[in-house]
């Protein structure tokens, strides 16, 4: 499909994302809350002209359509629209002899804030249009497979912008009539429970690249295509160790003028700081340089804006930000970054001198130390190992990175100083070209194949990939409501007033919804009516996960200590695992229901020396200065009076971290080759046999397929605190490649 072909498909489909689009699935469901009341006084128009509620229900019921069974109310929205409807149902009579509907929408007062008559007739289908109003009926519609919907049902909508007839926070019910082919109404008409009308707020494009929604997509080498700005993120070194660990990560945005450690339009860790305004509100600027901004309520709390799970607190001068998986940054009262732990308390902690970082140091006791020069730019990392990253700077600005083996990543600008190429140590190389208003409009990799970025109002952002695909991302204030394949497939989101998405409908039309509870976490998620499947979650006082119950009905317990560490798994049939700790929150071992306790034990760095089986089995391990692994040495060598030279297994690594060989017990040597950008090139065995394998001959792209875009995913998901409930992790993960 072309560009100018996926202009016209979403131009003429632009009545699915009017607000009506939340209110055609049908709910069959009867309401369970009270309805609201009819008003005392007749209305001016329509059959509620007749009289009040009240002389209506005492007048002598005409002969024609009913009154309908039940109205139903709830309440969707867009950035900067609110929208409420919902659904009836009526019974009696066939859909062929309702002609038409009237539609009063009241607020708490019973006064009407809408009212509309609407008939049956083909120019009023709702499909395909942008209507902020209507009411509609299944059975008009064509019966066959196109129309699976019940034809005594029918669904109703109202919707405005900020400062119409509908204000955020204020409650509202409908009193529905139904008109007959015969010229009658129905007596008394329905009324509908009150619902709570709201609005979703938009992402600010500061705070874009951190909201915990699906509210925004990243093509290509990923530009935002909400806000149009290149976004780089690299790691130049780790270590591993327990707790928080050590990850210097640096993170560019073209939309940022702000100068960290890196200089302008770069971030890193350290770079996060607090700022507190004059107002009470507080601004974070994240580890990738995006800014949230929390709202001070009474009492010193604070609140997040919305797209954000993360919740501050202010203790004296000190500021604490935590997040879903009880990550906690510590900041000072000027605002500096002072530590990061994870739940066990365990991380990294910063120094500073005279307001500049100078060291990170990680749980394990290792000091890395930070140089800057007179302007306050990092220029070298030292590490553990006695290897190093260094950073250059023309003006400023960032222009080259060196790492650990001495290869160097290069970057250009342009005269408004935004980053115009990017080469990758191994020669893979970016270019973006900008509007004028910094957005990217074209990107080209490697091979010279050129990514484009088109937008029509603002709203639709046309994505043409390299080989001429067409990928469209359909915007409303910064937040995404729909994303279009190159073969018209499209994907559509709707979310609460806190962008957590409480629908994702796929290109079949197929819908998973999920509900929150008031803390913003998932309570459930729920398949398509097709397939009529659920997972459920509750949760414990701290936030913890205490149940989930599958698709199935199989329900999982856990178990938790004061410090928010799983104790007791409890599956569906009432087997129970338990989980015990060192005193430094390290795993010390799981017990099965049979009773059967695998233990680990540690060093005083964290890391973990051995791992000892029910049967008395142990396996050893040993680490360098960077807590790589270096040695495994199997139960047999760790047996009483065996040699453990001739069950043990070494590992070596290059200047790069990377796994350069393995040594078995034998004394058989496999060594491992790679490229200038880390990619496994070679395997030489013990028998001196090398296996090569294939690499591009040309320079390696930095650039992904549109494909591959991703949207930032909700805060509660399957890698949220789910993963930790249904499976503790292991205090540290080895990295060998």
């Amino acid at each position: 499909m072309s560009l100018a072909e996926r202009k016209k498909q979403v131009s003429s489909s632009r009545g699915s994302y009017s607000p009506m689009r939340e209110f055609v699935r049908p709910r069959a469901s009867e309401p369970s809350a009270h309805p609201g009341e009819k008003p005392d006084r007749p209305l001016k128009n329509g059959p509620a002209a007749r009289g009040s509620g009240s002389s209506l229900a005492r007048a002598p019921a005409p002969a024609g359509v009913p009154n309908p069974d039940w109205v139903s109310s709830f309440a969707v929205a867009y950035p900067g629209t609110l929208a409420i409807g919902g659904h009836l149902q009526f019974s009696s009579v066939p859909a062929s002899s309702v002609s038409g509907l009237w539609l009063y929408v009241l607020d708490e007062q019973k006064r009407p804030v809408h009212q509309q008559e609407i008939k049956r007739r083909d120019a009023d289908d709702p499909v395909g249009k942008y209507l902020e109003n209507g009411v509609w009926c299944y059975g008009w519609w064509p019966s066959g497979p196109s129309n699976p919907y019940p034809d005594n049902q029918c669904f109703w909508w109202t919707s405005s912008s900020l400062g119409g007839h509908l204000e955020d926070g204020k409650k509202y019910y409908a009193w529905i009539f139904l008109e007959g082919t015969d010229g009658s109404a129905s007596p008394t008409g329905t009324t509908s429970p009150f619902v709570e009308a709201f609005y979703t707020p938009d992402i600010p494009g500061a705070q874009a690249g951190s909201c915990t929604c699906y509210g925004q997509t990243y093509r290509a080498d990923p530009v935002n295509t909400a806000t149009g700005m290149f976004y780089d993120r690299n790691t130049d070194a780790t270590l591993v160790g327990a707790g928080t660990p050590f990850s210097l990560d640096r993170t560019y945005r073209s939309d940022s003028s702000a100068a960290g450690l890196l200089g302008r339009g770069w971030s890193t860790p350290f770079d996060s700081k607090l700022t507190a305004a004059a107002d009470g509100s507080a601004t974070l600027q994240e580890s990738d340089g995006a800014r949230i901004v929390f709202k001070e309520r009474s009492g010193g709390s604070y609140t997040a804006p919305a797209g954000s799970a993360l919740k501050l607190a202010k203790s004296g001068g000190t500021y604490t930000v935590t997040s879903p998986d009880l990550t906690r940054r510590t900041y000072n009262g000027a605002g500096l970054l002072t530590s990061v732990t994870d739940r066990s308390g365990q991380g990294l902690s910063l120094d500073y001198a005279s307001g500049r970082l100078a060291s990170v140091k990680d749980a394990a006791g290792r000091t890395i130390p930070f140089t800057l020069d007179a302007a306050g730019l990092l220029t070298k990392v030292a590490l553990p190992d006695g290897t190093s990253v260094s950073y250059s700077y023309t003006g400023g600005l960032l222009t080259s990175v060196t790492d650990q083996a001495g290869k160097t990543s290069s970057y250009t600008h342009d005269a408004n100083k935004r980053l115009v190429t990017a080469t990758g140590r191994g020669g893979g190389k970016v270019t973006n070209t900008y509007d004028n208003d910094g957005r990217v409009v074209s990107q080209t990799d490697s091979f010279g194949k050129t990514t484009t970025f088109t937008r029509s109002d603002n709203r639709d952002v046309h994505t043409t990939d390299r080989s001429g695909g067409v990928w469209t991302d359909v915007y409303s204030g910064n937040v995404l409501m729909a994303s279009i394949d190159p073969y018209g497939k499209k994907v559509e989101y709707s979310y609460d007033r806190n962008l957590r998405p409480v629908s994702i409908t796929d290109a079949l039309g197929n819908t998973t919804e999920m509900t929150y509870d008031s803390a913003g976490r998932m309570t459930m998620r729920k398949s398509p009516s097709s397939v009529g499947l659920a997972e459920t979650w509750t949760y414990d006082s701290a936030g913890n996960i205490a149940s989930h119950s599958d698709s199935r009905g199989k329900t999982w317990r856990y178990g938790y200590d004061s410090a928010n560490r799983i104790t007791t798994s409890t599956d569906p049939s009432g087997g129970k695992v338990t989980y015990d700790y060192t005193e430094r929150g390290a795993l010390a071992g799981v017990t099965t229901p049979q009773g059967k306790k695998t233990t680990y034990a540690y060093d005083g760095a964290g890391n973990r020396t051995s791992v000892t089986s029910p049967l008395g089995e142990k396996t050893t391990f040993r680490y360098d200065a960077m807590g790589r692994v270096t040695a495994v040495t199997d139960p047999r060598g760790n047996a009483t009076g065996a040699g453990p030279k001739a069950f043990t297994t070494t590992y070596s690594y290059d200047s790069r971290g990377l796994l350069s060989s393995t040594t078995d017990p034998l004394g058989g040597t496999t060594a491992y080759g790679y490229d200038d950008a880390g990619r496994l090139t070679s395997v030489t065995d013990p028998a001196e046999r090398t296996t090569s394998r294939a690499v591009s001959r040309r320079p390696p792209t930095r650039q992904a397929s549109p494909r591959r875009a991703r949207t930032t995913p909700p805060a509660t998901s399957s890698r949220s605190p789910m993963r930790w409930a249904t499976r503790p992790p292991t205090p540290m993960t080895r990295r060998t490649g």
